[in-house]
C-alpha cells in the first residue's frame, strides 16, 4: 500500500503473493523506492527444497517478479533493500550453504537495472540480522550481529570488494538508518544491549 499525504490516507492493499501450503512460506519484507519511484520489495521464500531470496518490482504498469538467490535446501532469509545515488539496487541477507551447513554468513547481490537482473551473490563474513545502507558516495554499508556484537563492513567500490569486519559495540538485532545525503564513519545504528536499546554512529552532512 502507499500514501500520498504523508500516511494520512492509504491506497487499497495489493496484494503480490498467494499461497496455501503448510511449510511454504513469504517472509522477512523489505522495500525501497529509487528516484524512479517505482517500489521494489525483496523477501525471503521459505520451502524444504527451494530456500530463495526473491522480489517483486513495480514497472510503471504491472508488478514483475523474480528470484535474486536460490539456496536450494539451505535457508536463505531476513533480506534487506537499500538504493544509492545512481538507483543501483542493494540486497544483503543471511544464509547457509553446503560448506557452512549451521552458520549463517551475510551474503550480497545488486541489480543496475531497478530488479530486472541481479549480479550474483557474494558470500561475506559470519553473521546474521544485516541492515544495509548506502552513503552519500555511493558507498555501500551492512551492519550485522555475530557473537552477541554489532560489527559493519563497508565497499567502496560498488560491491566488488569489502572492508575487514569492524567492530561497532555490543549488542544484537541491528538496525541502521539509510541516509543517502550522509557520510559514514560509523553508519547510524541501533542495536539492542542486554537491557537496553543502544544507538552508534559516527556520519557528517555535507
Amino acid at each position: 500500500a502507499n500514501s500520498t499525504d504523508g500516511g494520512v490516507t492509504w491506497s487499497k492493499v495489493t496484494q503480490l503473493t498467494t499461497l496455501n501450503t503448510a511449510g511454504r512460506n513469504y517472509n522477512n519484507p523489505s522495500i525501497q523506492v529509487p528516484t524512479t519511484g517505482y517500489p521494489v520489495i525483496v523477501y525471503g521464500f521459505a520451502d524444504t527444497s527451494a530456500n530463495q531470496i526473491v522480489f517483486h518490482n513495480w514497472t510503471g504498469s504491472t508488478w514483475g517478479a523474480g528470484t535474486i538467490y536460490s539456496g536450494g535446501t539451505y535457508v536463505q532469509s531476513k533480506p534487506t533493500v537499500a538504493v544509492d545515488k545512481d538507483d543501483v539496487i542493494h540486497v544483503a541477507w543471511q544464509g547457509k550453504d553446503a560448506t557452512d551447513t549451521t552458520a549463517d554468513y551475510i551474503r550480497y547481490a545488486n541489480s543496475t537495472d531497478g530488479g530486472v537482473t541481479w549480479s550474483a551473490m557474494q558470500k561475506l563474513v559470519i553473521g546474521q540480522n544485516s541492515s544495509i545502507t548506502t552513503d552519500r558516495y555511493g558507498h555501500i554499508l551492512i551492519v550485522y550481529e555475530n557473537a552477541g556484537s554489532t560489527y559493519y563492513i563497508k565497499s567502496i567500490n560498488n560491491g566488488s570488494t569489502w572492508s575487514t569486519a569492524i567492530l561497532i559495540s555490543t549488542g544484537t538485532n541491528p538496525s541502521s538508518l539509510d541516509d543517502n545525503y550522509l557520510v559514514y564513519t560509523i553508519p547510524p545504528t541501533v542495536q539492542m544491549g542486554s537491557s537496553n536499546v543502544k544507538f552508534n554512529s559516527n556520519s557528517a552532512e555535507l
